[in-house]
């Protein structure tokens, strides 16, 4: 297929489907808020200063794996795109 091809792609992305992904992760997340207020959980308070789910003493080779696993995960899904891509256009 030829150059416009992937630019009506890549239109398509950016102006329909990245405000609908949007629309979706901003809903999802105002109903997670609203089942945690209706089960009348008060919200967790910890110490002044202190910052909840923080580590004060970080396993740095644990951090390194988590951060290692999570960019080999996005760089197959950036690969696999790519060659979805080129092989819808370009073969």
């Amino acid at each position: 297929m030829e150059a416009e091809g992937a630019q009506g792609l890549i239109w398509s992305l950016t102006i329909v489907v990245m405000p609908i992904l949007l629309g979706l992760a901003i809903a999802y997340g105002a109903y997670q808020t609203w089942r945690r207020r209706r089960t009348g959980a008060p919200p967790p308070r910890g110490e002044p200063g202190r910052i909840d789910n923080v580590d004060p003493n970080p396993d740095d080779a644990a951090q390194n794996r988590y951060m290692g696993r999570l960019g080999i995960i996005s760089l197959g899904v950036f690969v696999v795109l790519a060659l979805v891509i080129v092989a819808y256009f370009f073969v």
